[in-house]
């Protein structure tokens, strides 16, 4: 039986809004041909030497979640076609996968990209699966270098300890306009019509890349879901080393039972705050995530206000939920949200932008816990009546509230050797769209 976080990924990853689109009657259905001369390249412009396509059907296929407890989907038919492209000037072969359910009837007329995680660009069958079973055509990209271990960062360096600059530049930004450009076209190619709608869908690495294709490749996307975006990195690195350095320093280390109450202290004091005890751009980010905290989120939004308007212009475009309790993407004591691509499909199509994110979780007792998650910088607050376990139990408050910025402001007059060494790499990436700061 699935878990109550592996149900929610699959409604995140590929559940469809609403009824099916209903379909002409008389007209003859279309039957898709997946095979490799069915396609063709698909026009990426310059920089683009060579180009193979091979394609196939995969029947009663198998695909394992894994990272960001993304359920295994099993028994799964679909076209699998593989595209590996080589950049000018370069050894590379990037390969862009895209996975196409076998018929019209199966497709839900949209197109989904699908983000990383960790250091891998892509993750193919992990994302490609949940998105294909809820009738999407998706594509991935392994950005030419290893995606099978998340956390594998020796390709970022060539053999003479050298930085790899094509690859990098690969995975920072062009390997995903690429994949999104690639799969589109693999999709009209198969289906004989261009997909209705385009979204984006990833989570940590997933959501900075998703975060990069609103501010350099806006119009390859109707819709771009991008949650607890790995952004900011240079506030990033430092934040999960400077625990280390400091137990280090100190002599003193601290248990996962320590780590564990103090978090749970942290929780309760807040608790007493929200008066109970006990896209277009879409971001959530879970407010206890220990690996990329939500502030860098939060400053993220404050700034794009700052540039762009005013709150009440952003909201039009980007809209921002913090989940009290949820950890890295998933997991945690708080409720997490059920279906976030949904709510960004009806505000795309439907022009409703979402005031708040259904939510839910499972108590270690086995109770079930509905919150509604308020668009920020609202949040919930308890109405001292009825039960609290109930999103109908609470409300929004502070909607129109900006919060001062808790981020100090940084100093940049740095005057060592070293310190003109950390901000040059700091602007080179950031120019690469890493680690970028607006503003």
């Amino acid at each position: 039986m699935l878990s109550i976080t592996a149900l929610l990924w699959l409604a995140t990853l590929g559940a469809v809004k609403g009824e099916e689109e209903a379909k002409p009657e008389n007209v003859p259905s279309f039957v898709p041909v997946c095979e490799t001369n069915t396609f063709s390249p698909p026009s990426l412009g310059v920089g683009i030497t060579k180009f193979s396509i091979e394609a196939e059907i995969q029947r009663k296929y198998s695909t394992h979640g894994g990272e960001h407890r993304i359920p295994d989907i099993v028994r799964l038919d679909f076209c699998q076609v593989k595209v590996h492209l080589n950049h000018e000037g370069t050894n590379d072969d990037v390969l862009v996968e895209v996975w196409l359910p076998l018929s019209r009837d199966d497709w839900n007329g949209r197109f989904q990209g699908t983000g990383g995680v960790g250091m891998a660009t892509g993750m193919f069958g992990g994302a490609l699966g949940p998105a294909v079973k809820g009738g999407y055509a998706a594509s991935s990209t392994d950005g030419d270098h290893p995606i099978e271990e998340a956390n594998d960062s020796t390709w970022v360096l060539k053999d003479g300890g050298t930085v790899d600059w094509n690859l990098l530049t690969n995975f920072a930004t062009r390997s995903l306009a690429e994949s999104v450009v690639v799969g589109k076209s693999i999709t009209e190619q198969f289906y004989k019509e261009k997909p209705k709608y385009s979204y984006w869908n990833g989570c940590s690495q997933g959501g900075r890349q998703g975060y990069v294709l609103a501010q350099q490749y806006p119009h390859l996307l109707d819709g771009i879901l991008a949650n607890a975006p790995a952004i900011s990195l240079t506030h990033l690195v430092m934040a999960e080393l400077w625990p280390q350095l400091v137990m280090k320093e100190e002599g003193v280390w601290m248990s996962t039972c320590e780590f564990n109450y103090f978090r749970q202290k942290a929780m309760e004091s807040c608790d007493m705050i929200d008066g109970a005890s006990g896209t277009k751009l879409l971001t959530w980010h879970g407010v206890n995530d220990p690996a990329i905290p939500h502030q860098s989120t939060v400053q993220y939004r404050k700034r794009v206000e700052l540039l762009m308007g005013g709150a009440n212009e952003v909201d039009k475009f980007y809209r921002l939920f913090l989940a009290p309790g949820v950890e890295h993407c998933a997991g945690g004591n708080g409720p997490v949200p059920i279906d976030p691509l949904a709510a960004l499909i009806e505000w795309v199509e439907d022009g409703m932008p979402p005031e708040t994110l259904e939510a839910e979780t499972t108590t270690y007792d086995g109770d079930r816990v509905t919150r509604e998650l308020c668009a920020w910088p609202g949040v919930a607050r308890y109405m001292g009546i009825a039960d609290p376990k109930r999103a109908s139990s609470w409300t929004c408050h502070g909607a129109t509230e900006r919060p001062e910025d808790d981020w100090a402001e940084e100093d940049n007059s740095r005057s060592s050797r070293a310190g003109q060494i950390l901000d040059e790499l700091k602007d080179r990436l950031e120019g690469l769209g890493m680690g970028f700061t607006i503003g």
